[in-house]
C-alpha cells in the first residue's frame, strides 16, 4: 500500500499552477472634429500570467535535471498599445507590444521559457526591434500595427504591418498562410502582424475578392 501511495506521489509530483490575470482592453476618444470625419483613438491592455511547477520528490530521471531546484516558475508580463487615427476615408493604425518574461533556472532547463509569450508562428519581416535576454530575463518589443487604409475605387487597400487571417476553424486553420496562431501555443490573443499590401475588392454586398502580397526579409539572402 505504501508503494503505492509513493507512485501516486511522484505521479503528481509535478503540480502546475496557472494564473492568468489582465486587465479588459480600454479605449478612449482622444479627440474628434464635430462632423465626426476625424477622430483620434487610443487603446491597451496589460496582462500578466504566472506558471508554477513543484518539482518535490521527481523521479530518478528527473532528479538530475533539477538537483537543486524544488520549484521551477515563470511570470509574464505583457503591456500593448495602440492607436487609430481617422482621416474622412482614410485610416492610420499603430500598435506596440512590450512583453517582459521573468524564469527560474529550473524553467529554463525543462525548456519552457517562452511559452506564454508565443503568441504566433514567427515570419520573416523587413525589420524588427532587437530583443533582450539574460539570465532568466527576456524583453521583447514589436511594432506590430503600422497600416494605412483608404478606399480607392471599388477596394479597400490597406498598406503596412497588419494581421492577415484567411479561413475560419475551431483548432487548425489550413488556409490561414499569414503567420497563423501555432495550436500549441498556450494563450493566443494577438496575431502577429506581417509586412504587406492588402486589397479587397467587392463585387456585390457579400461577395469580394481578397489580393494580398507581402514582403519577406532573410538575413541569408544576398
Amino acid at each position: 500500500m505504501k508503494a503505492r501511495t509513493n507512485r501516486c506521489a511522484v505521479g503528481a509530483a509535478v503540480a502546475i499552477f496557472l494564473l492568468c490575470s489582465a486587465m479588459q482592453a480600454q479605449g478612449i476618444e482622444l479627440w474628434a472634429s464635430d462632423d465626426g470625419e476625424y477622430a483620434w483613438e487610443f487603446y491597451g491592455f496589460v496582462k500578466e500570467q504566472t506558471l508554477v511547477m513543484n518539482l518535490y520528490r521527481p523521479p530518478d530521471w528527473m532528479a538530475g535535471m533539477f538537483p537543486d531546484a524544488n520549484l521551477a516558475g515563470q511570470q509574464f508580463n505583457k503591456l500593448r498599445l495602440g492607436s487609430k487615427l481617422f482621416l474622412d476615408e482614410v485610416t492610420v493604425h499603430v500598435e506596440f507590444e512590450t512583453r517582459l518574461s521573468l524564469s527560474t533556472d529550473a524553467m529554463e532547463q525543462f525548456g519552457s521559457v517562452g511559452a506564454f509569450s508565443a503568441s504566433s508562428i514567427a515570419r520573416p519581416r523587413m525589420w524588427d526591434i532587437d530583443s533582450v535576454s539574460a539570465d532568466g530575463l527576456a524583453w521583447e518589443n514589436d511594432l506590430d500595427r503600422a497600416t494605412v487604409k483608404f478606399p480607392l475605387g471599388p477596394a479597400d487597400f490597406t498598406i503596412g504591418r497588419q494581421a492577415i487571417t484567411w479561413g475560419s476553424a475551431w483548432f487548425w486553420k489550413p488556409s490561414d498562410r499569414f503567420s497563423p496562431f501555432s495550436p500549441m501555443d498556450v494563450d493566443p490573443d494577438v496575431k502577429r502582424g506581417v509586412d504587406g499590401v492588402r486589397g479587397e475588392f467587392f463585387i456585390d454586398d457579400t461577395s469580394s475578392i481578397d489580393v494580398i502580397g507581402t514582403f519577406e526579409w532573410h538575413e541569408d539572402d544576398p
